[in-house]
């Protein structure tokens, strides 16, 4: 398989970093923090670029909560900054991910999702076909950073880009949920 050749320093532009901060407000026009932002924009964008383009940008701590439908889990909701870092990334990898995903993935995938998989499910069923639903306990904390730095090796050419990939980790409980990223990471691994 080719690796994707998109490099950290070639997604480093204002124009990217503006886009990434307006597919990031994008159901959080009402969150305390966005406000803080929008007073701020141009500060907290410079600032994005700058600690990017010198390679000194650190993830914020997380706001942690707590839900309990359909089942009990921990979200760590990154800052609203730390959105905009994650969605310069997404942007510029997901179409090149995309494209080498298994046809019949349907998580976290742009014109796909839960009911295009439920129709296909049904088509399947009804054709007799055997299928399997299965949840893997705990998946996103299982993942193995250094395996995945493994992964994203196989993937990406640019070292730059997959360290800061690496940054969306958990010190020691593999990714987030909650994170943009989470979901890829997830499909990749």
């Amino acid at each position: 398989m080719k690796r994707i050749k998109t490099k950290l320093k070639d997604i480093i532009t204002y124009e990217n970093i503006v886009n990434a901060y307006f597919d990031s407000l994008k159901n959080k026009k009402n969150r305390a923090e966005t406000f803080v932002v929008d007073l701020t924009l141009s500060t907290v964008l410079n600032s994005i670029y700058d600690e990017l383009s010198s390679g000194t940008y650190e993830v914020s701590p997380y706001c942690t909560f707590y839900i309990s439908e359909p089942k009990a889990r921990t979200i760590l909701q990154p800052r609203f900054k730390d959105l905009i870092v994650q969605r310069v990334i997404y942007n510029a990898i997901y179409d090149e991910i995309d494209k080498r995903l298994f046809f019949h993935t349907y998580g976290v995938r742009k014109k796909r999702g839960m009911h295009i998989c439920s129709r296909m499910a049904q088509k399947y069923i009804k054709e007799d076909t055997y299928y399997l639903q299965m949840d893997i306990s705990k998946f996103f904390k299982s993942i193995d950073k250094g395996v995945f730095r493994e992964i994203l090796f196989r993937y990406f050419k640019d070292k730059d880009l997959i360290e800061l990939m690496l940054k969306f980790f958990s010190a020691d409980d593999g990714v987030p949920i909650g994170n943009l990223l989470s979901g890829i990471f997830g499909l990749l691994y």
